[in-house]
């Protein structure tokens, strides 16, 4: 028998569900659907991805909403008000980020580049806006 869940959030790469235990969220990471990315499972290593850094992170005494990893493509989290920042590490140009700076995409970057992007309001389609460190500092995100 198939158990309906209840939705109460989803963006272009997961699916958050209320569990069973009140307070706990379970995450769903969703195989990307746009033209930038095709990879299939893609969803399930960012889960696992996602997962070892917020268990690295409160190794190192940093807390974060990670309870338990459920499977390959959910983990059980606390209920939180979400940051309104991404952040998207780039090791090889995607067509974004080449269309962006007038690079070849493909090409292999000599060191990871992070960004990161604030959602002003997902729920009207407001599309993110491109940030840098100095935002997030200023506005405690």
């Amino acid at each position: 028998m198939r158990t309906i869940r209840c939705k109460v959030f989803e963006d272009d790469r997961k699916i958050c569900y209320v569990s069973e235990t009140a307070g706990l969220i379970v995450q769903y990471f969703k195989d990307p659907a746009n033209a930038y990315e095709e990879a299939s499972g893609s969803g399930a290593l960012d889960s696992r991805i996602s997962g070892y850094l917020m268990e690295c992170l409160n190794q190192m005494k940093i807390g974060t909403h990670f309870v338990r990893r459920l499977n390959m493509r959910e983990l059980l989290v606390q209920e939180v008000e979400p940051v309104p920042v991404s952040v998207v590490s780039h090791t090889v140009a995607s067509k974004n980020l080449a269309d962006r700076l007038g690079i070849e995409e493909g090409i292999t970057l000599s060191r990871p580049l992070l960004e990161f992007y604030y959602h002003p309001n997902r729920s009207n389609g407001q599309c993110p806006v491109l940030i840098g460190e100095d935002h997030i500092r200023s506005f405690s995100w």
